[in-house]
């Protein structure tokens, strides 16, 4: 099961129940994602197989290297603060994808799905240029707010 079994609410905090079970997962991932590409597993079942929190680490690692490559081309070493407003919906979004591939109840990350993607829309500047070029002094959006 790609879910830990908590059975009371302390357990929700608990770092040897919630995470590291699943860390194995983790190290064991590159390896599965060798096997999609040569087909020998689906994508779609490694990720229902894999625990959620474990496939947001690899995310994190992939798009921290994605961020590492950008900035070292552009000079510019601030590469997530362009992305810092779309991150989290990107995140609830994995888990609201994984929770319908997996038959887990989803309306309350729905919902946190909406609330974020609003969020991050009320950021978004509709310029071709928005997100490549440099940030600005202050945060205009609180007048939004």
């Amino acid at each position: 099961m790609a879910l830990p079994t908590l059975l009371a609410l302390e357990d929700c905090a608990d770092y040897s129940k919630t995470v590291e079970p699943f860390l194995p997962q983790l190290y064991s991932l590159p390896e599965k994602l060798l096997d999609v590409v040569a087909n020998r597993q689906s994508l779609s079942s490694l990720y229902i197989e894999t625990n959620p929190l474990v496939s947001g680490f690899a995310i994190s690692v992939f798009l921290g290297a994605v961020f590492l490559v950008a900035s070292e081309i552009n000079r510019n070493y601030s590469q997530v603060d362009r992305f810092w407003s779309l991150l989290p919906t990107f995140y609830i979004a994995h888990f609201d994808l994984w929770a319908r591939l997996a038959g887990v109840p989803s309306q309350r990350i729905d919902a946190a799905l909406l609330f974020s993607t609003i969020w991050s829309v009320s950021w978004f500047e509709p310029r071709e240029d928005a997100y490549w070029r440099p940030p600005p002094d202050h945060a205009d959006q609180w007048s939004f707010c």
